[in-house]
């Protein structure tokens, strides 16, 4: 929305919504760095632990191992006001 009290002053008002909801994406892992964490939390211990092995050596690969549906759902949306004031000054 644009409004224009006077011929010095520009206000505009703009707002976006957005909903996501992918069926079935999989992400890759493209890589693990080492944390702060104690060794024991770190990713590649934790999925030694649970008996996992990630089902590709490189993420570009392209290959997933989902056993359920991704709830990846996304609500995004935001509002914006934008203020174009001019200012004369006197000599």
């Amino acid at each position: 929305m644009l409004f224009t009290p006077t011929e010095n002053i520009k206000l505009v008002l703009s707002g976006d919504v957005s909903s996501q909801k992918p069926d079935g994406y999989g992400w890759a892992v493209a890589g693990v760095v080492k944390t702060q964490r104690a060794d024991y939390r770190q990713f590649d211990a934790i999925i030694k632990d649970l008996g996992y092995e990630l089902p590709y050596k490189s993420a570009f690969e392209r290959k997933i191992d989902l056993d359920t549906q991704s709830k990846a759902d996304n609500k995004l949306g935001g509002v914006a006001l934008n203020a174009d004031i001019k200012i004369e000054r006197e000599h």
